[in-house]
């Protein structure tokens, strides 16, 4: 079976092309990618506070309580 986007693809008519900007990814996915970012930083830079640990990982993912890439780039 193809992937959605290979049938949407098939789909638009010639000469069309379709461009993904964002990608819906659930509270608990976020917040599971923003706490394992955070270690990583906690763990790289033991003295830094928690409020420069989420300042920073905030950079880079876009905590749930955000709207998606309100800054930095997405999340991969």
């Amino acid at each position: 079976m193809l992937p959605m986007r290979e049938i949407v693809l098939q789909l638009l008519p010639g000469g069309l092309r379709l461009l993904f900007v964002e990608g819906y990814r659930p509270p608990s996915l976020r917040r599971r990618y923003v706490e394992e970012y955070e270690a990583s930083l906690r763990a790289g830079h033991p003295d830094w506070s928690g409020e420069r640990i989420h300042s920073m990982a905030s950079r880079y993912v876009s905590p749930p309580g955000i709207a998606p890439h309100s800054a930095g780039r997405p999340s991969t």
